[in-house]
């Protein structure tokens, strides 16, 4: 109805407007102009005047006399022109409701405030309203239910602590080039004394301090490679992708995993038991986005069965031949710290590089030797810092699978690893001995 109002109002004083652009004068105008306009008839339809004839009171009476009881208007200021411009705003077309509309209207709810009103008077009457069902509940299912209600809360709140534990753990900044180590230039020792390694940097020119030779004349450097920043040390950070493991590798590293841990069960409790949990896929992504290298699916798939091994005093943890398993921690801050010590080239290729940030450390033996995962070759190797590591004469084993089923082997048959290295189990730990040193006394490995 109002919006019907608004319509008749504007097409009226459309119509003014071309009306008074061309000087004429409506005819309710006129009609007015003799007299009063009736805003109600009595007993009429609202905003009609009887007979149908514009400024006729209901009687008939011409001239614009209004019928007893009735409400008369004057008539606006004279316009342009012989008629009278009526008031503004105009009168309504439909006319205006009454005061039995208007209430009517404005006391209609709506079925939205039915319901809430309803709702909200469901905890007055017991077994009335939507909350009836609820309410015959007994009390030990109630108590059920809020315990569920806040087991699922707990729940939510420890998921959302560990995804913070994560993001704080692993938000150290990116590498850049200018975080990388150069060779140092420190002080040369006295002629006649060994100089150490890296010093040639320093004693040049034959200043003090330099090497000389017999003669006292400084001897001729020799050009070494020079040394260049290693791109694969500051990677380009992008966003974490969970990427799924083929299932053909996660079978067959659990299958080793099995046998390693069946015989740890039975023959080294103490060592079984510095064995972690699963890793997550998501840490692992997260890794794999800073290091800016993909880990291979043997890697993740034992990654995702056991998150490393943990040292416990007295006891150590399990090494997979010479090697600790690394955690995808430990493996993100050594591969950081590897970067930031030598985080150079000096060769085009990286595997004969004692480092080269493609690689993947995995372990270390606790002297300076970490065990490597090429992360493009897919294979692992040691690194030895005295002959400049093992890749360029060949990886030691082909993947890190085949690297669990070497350990997984000499372990269950007893035969040494490489023909030399063999297990020994004393006091419930694990250790790796050579076979020359093992203790005849003590008997030959143990076999399940």
């Amino acid at each position: 109805m109002v919006a019907a109002s608004v319509v008749g109002g504007v097409i009226v004083l459309l119509r003014r407007r071309e009306d008074r652009a061309s000087g004429r004068v409506p005819r309710h105008a006129s009609g007015r102009a003799s007299g009063a306009f009736s805003e109600r008839p009595a007993g009429g339809v609202p905003g009609r005047i009887p007979g149908g004839v514009p400024g006729e009171a209901a009687g008939g009476a011409p001239g614009g006399a209004s019928g007893p009881g009735r409400d008369r208007r004057k008539t606006g200021r004279r316009g342009e022109g012989s008629g009278v411009v009526a008031p503004f705003p105009p009168e309504p077309i439909l006319g205006r409701p009454t005061p039995e509309e208007v209430g009517r209207l404005l006391g209609r709810r709506s079925r939205a405030a039915g319901r809430l009103e309803a709702f909200a008077r469901a905890g007055g009457q017991p077994g009335e309203g939507p909350l009836a069902d609820v309410r015959r509940l007994d009390e030990r299912t109630r108590r059920r239910l809020h315990r569920l209600s806040a087991a699922a809360l707990a729940v939510c709140l420890l998921a959302l602590g560990a995804r913070y534990v994560e993001a704080t753990t692993f938000d150290e900044g990116v590498l850049t080039s200018t975080d990388v180590r150069t060779p140092d230039s420190g002080p040369c020792l006295a002629d006649g004394c060994p100089a150490p390694s890296g010093c040639e940097g320093a004693c040049r020119d034959g200043g003090a301090g330099s090497v000389t030779s017999a003669t006292g004349e400084p001897e001729p450097e020799v050009a070494g490679p020079t040394p260049v920043p290693d791109r694969a040390c500051a990677p380009t950070v992008g966003r974490p992708v969970i990427r799924p493991v083929r299932p053909g590798v996660t079978r067959a590293v659990n299958r080793q995993w099995r046998r390693i841990e069946k015989w740890l069960r039975a023959n080294a409790p103490e060592t079984f038991r510095t064995l972690r949990p699963p890793a997550r896929r998501g840490t692992i992504a997260v890794a794999e986005a800073q290091m800016g290298v993909r880990f291979p699916d043997d890697l993740r798939a034992s990654l995702l069965r056991h998150n490393g091994s943990r040292v416990i005093p007295d006891v150590g943890s399990l090494r997979l031949y010479l090697y600790g398993m690394y955690g995808v921690k430990e493996i993100r801050d050594t591969w950081r710290a590897l970067c930031r010590q030598e985080g150079v080239d000096y060769t085009p290729d990286p595997r004969v590089e004692w480092w080269s940030g493609r690689m993947i450390p995995v372990g270390d033996d606790g002297n300076g030797e970490y065990l490597l995962v090429d992360s493009v070759r897919r294979d692992v190797a040691g690194t030895f810092a005295e002959n400049g590591g093992t890749f360029a004469t060949g990886p030691d084993w082909t993947s890190y699978y085949a690297l669990l089923r070497t350990v997984a082997d000499a372990l269950v048959t007893g035969q040494p690893i490489e023909g030399w290295l063999a297990p020994q189990v004393t006091d419930g730990a694990l250790g790796w001995v050579d076979v020359d040193d093992l203790d005849a006394d003590t008997g030959d490995v143990p076999e399940v």
